[in-house]
């Protein structure tokens, strides 16, 4: 059996800081180099859990033929071919949502990410996403995932309701979260999966509505079916540089730029629980102007945060 411990780890270099594409890059390439790999030892040289290792195998890795040996290690069964190109490689990083990290995704760009040396230019510091364990989440994306593929409709418990006779439509992945998209009483709607509970499929098939899966696929927040209105922010011209590079707001527009280098955004959000948590991570070098009953609710919103702080902390 090939170990990691002399084929691998003893290069004398650290993983420690390699997140989701370098991780799944350099696990390719160790199942295709022949090694079998122990989830404890990769533990420590990724230093993720072992649940995310599973995760990373067994999910993500899914379309492998991976094997479990008695010894409990991974091995890719060699006696079923495994076509490794760019396609398949590239549909990945599209469907896992990787492939716009990079600025282009060839072969070129493959062979660096699989280096095993530190000699390849990317580090990718930062990939956040929700943590799944295997039981009981596993089956339940894969019951939510029969029901899509079947067109079945779906019962489950949520919060204190119960949710009976619901469409499956998407398994969506939104901010690192995962929801399920499905049509309860003639409304589309979103469910954060790791409060449902109780999910069972039934047998009963539903005709699927290509405008909704399109509005689901379109759509840029999970608050599905509500109604949008557009509010205005002014930028600092000392972080406006970050807000012309990405867009951080839903359908975020550039209107105009001040004298002073500032820029005039607009978004359409569908409640200020989507937009308050946005701004509140520019503060100070942002501000609401319109609508100007949001801002005073944002405002409020500050001064009641800082009447507690002084009540709690005494300043």
């Amino acid at each position: 059996m090939l170990g990691l411990t002399h084929g691998l780890i003893g290069n004398n270099f650290s993983m420690a800081d390699t997140k989701l594409a370098e991780r799944l890059a350099e696990l390719l390439n160790m199942l295709h180099g022949g090694y079998h790999l122990n989830s404890s030892e990769l533990s420590a040289y990724f230093n993720v859990s072992t649940r995310t290792l599973r995760r990373d195998v067994f999910e993500r890795l899914s379309f492998l033929d991976i094997h479990t040996a008695p010894s409990g290690d991974w091995f890719l069964n060699k006696a079923k071919p495994n076509k490794l190109n760019h396609s398949i490689l590239n549909l990945f990083a599209e469907k896992s949502g990787v492939r716009d990290l990079f600025p282009y995704f060839t072969l070129e760009l493959l062979s660096t990410l699989f280096d095993k040396t530190n000699a390849s230019p990317y580090l990718i510091k930062s990939y956040e996403y929700e943590s799944h364990s295997l039981t009981p989440n596993k089956k339940k994306f894969i019951d939510l995932e029969t029901a899509i593929k079947k067109s079945n409709t779906v019962y489950f418990s949520y919060g204190e309701k119960t949710y009976d006779k619901v469409h499956a439509y998407k398994l969506v992945n939104f901010e690192g979260y995962w929801y399920f998209a499905g049509i309860h009483n003639n409304k589309l709607k979103s469910f954060h999966i790791s409060l449902m509970k109780n999910v069972w499929v039934h047998s009963d098939e539903f005709i699927k509505d290509v405008e909704i899966e399109k509005e689901i696929i379109e759509a840029e927040t999970v608050w599905f079916g509500s109604d949008e209105f557009k509010v205005t922010l002014k930028i600092s011209s000392s972080i406006a540089h970050f807000f012309i590079r990405k867009k951080f707001f839903p359908k975020q527009t550039i209107e105009s730029k001040t004298v002073h280098d500032e820029l005039i955004v607009s978004t359409f959000v569908v409640n200020q629980q989507q937009l308050f948590p946005l701004v509140l991570r520019w503060i100070p070098h942002i501000n609401i102007i319109d609508p100007p009953k949001l801002r005073v609710q944002f405002h409020n919103q500050l001064l009641n945060y800082m009447d507690n702080q002084k009540d709690i902390y005494g300043y």
